[in-house]
């Protein structure tokens, strides 16, 4: 793939994988995240097998790529974060066994 038109399709279906995959974990819906999944990998498997020199008109794109790629890594560590502490504060610890937290105070703002 040398055409532009060719590139910058592949990016935008990149950037649409990862809205995708975005609103599946601000909507907290796993099943968009599960059809993501191997778009996202079709996608950058292609874009790992060409040139530097056929990617780099494409910059601004690619950036643009990155920014709602660092997105999905900080809503998906918000939703691990989450359900860390959901499942403290409802009795099970990392070991699968009751745990006793002081979770009145888990989610409280600081002032």
């Amino acid at each position: 793939m040398t055409s532009n038109d060719g590139l910058g399709e592949l990016v935008r279906e990149l950037r649409a994988t990862l809205e995708t995959i975005s609103r599946g974990l601000v909507e907290g819906q796993p099943d968009r995240l599960l059809d993501a999944e191997p778009r996202l990998a079709d996608i950058t498997a292609r874009l790992a097998s060409l040139p530097l020199s056929d990617i780099e008109p494409l910059r601004p794109e690619l950036v643009a790529a990155q920014a709602a790629l660092r997105r999905c890594e900080r809503l998906g560590a918000t939703v691990v974060s989450l359900g860390d502490v959901y499942a403290d504060r409802h009795g099970y610890g990392p070991s699968g066994h009751f745990a006793v937290t002081d979770a009145a105070g888990v989610l409280q703002a600081r002032g």
